[in-house]
């Protein structure tokens, strides 16, 4: 990671994914059903992966 570019673009993905969590928790709390939590966990899964491959695990 000596890039600096890719630092950020990193740490970036990384806030992605707190964001999603932490939606995804309040909107259970609202009540929110699967048309809203399901995307949300698609795209925590999918933010996931993206941080994986940049990171070189995938």
């Amino acid at each position: 990671m000596s890039d600096p570019k890719e630092a950020a673009a990193q740490e970036a993905l990384k806030v992605a994914l707190l964001a999603l969590a932490r939606a995804g928790e309040l909107c259970e709390i609202a009540g929110y059903g699967s048309q809203i939590t399901c995307p949300l966990a698609d795209a925590q899964r999918e933010t996931n992966y993206a941080l994986a491959t940049a990171l070189g695990r995938n």
